[in-house]
């Protein structure tokens, strides 16, 4: 049961993350549902399955987390709307196909890392105290790799890496 819970989802508006933000509504908690400003469509699609199904409160949040700032801006509307924050979830993310490492250009490299793993870390740092974290998924790619996802499935791993060294951090304290 999740009911007072506060939560922030990223990437909320669509996929799975849009399923667990429906989930932790329909369980009684409060979401922040941060997305893509041009994904505003679909998040007002879901913010209104979200009013009609339950009686929780959506804070709709269009901010490109990969930009300057982007995670103090999220975790200061989130407050200033609920008052407290007990669930991180860090779903956003991004991939972009590659027929092999030749193909691979800087920007799509730095986009994707900047996209997968950086934000998140930065969001995470902003949650002070949280002491509950649900992390990105690493998805089967962590274990096999990719062939056409070579930057994406190399982010599985700093992810993976992160969640064990912060559960040690949380766990120490």
């Amino acid at each position: 049961e999740l009911k007072g819970k506060k939560a922030i989802i990223t990437g909320g508006d669509s996929g799975i993350g849009r399923t667990v933000t429906i989930f932790f509504a329909r369980e009684g908690a409060d979401v922040t549902v941060v997305y893509l400003p041009e994904e505003e469509e679909d998040a007002k699609s879901l913010e209104d399955e979200i009013t009609k199904d339950s009686s929780a409160k959506i804070l709709l949040l269009p901010v490109d987390l990969t930009t300057q700032g982007a995670a103090k801006q999220v975790i200061s509307a989130h407050l200033n709307k609920f008052g407290a924050l007990d669930i991180l979830v860090n779903n956003a993310g991004k991939q972009i196909m590659s027929s092999g490492i030749e193909e691979l250009k800087d920007e799509n490299i730095l986009s994707t890392f900047q996209t997968n793993i950086i934000q998140m870390m930065q969001l995470t740092r902003e949650a002070k105290g949280l002491t509950f974290f649900a992390l990105k998924s690493v998805s089967l790619f962590y274990h096999t790799g990719s062939l056409h996802l070579l930057d994406y499935s190399s982010t599985k791993g700093a992810i993976a890496m992160f969640t064990r060294s912060l559960a040690t951090q949380v766990r120490c304290k």
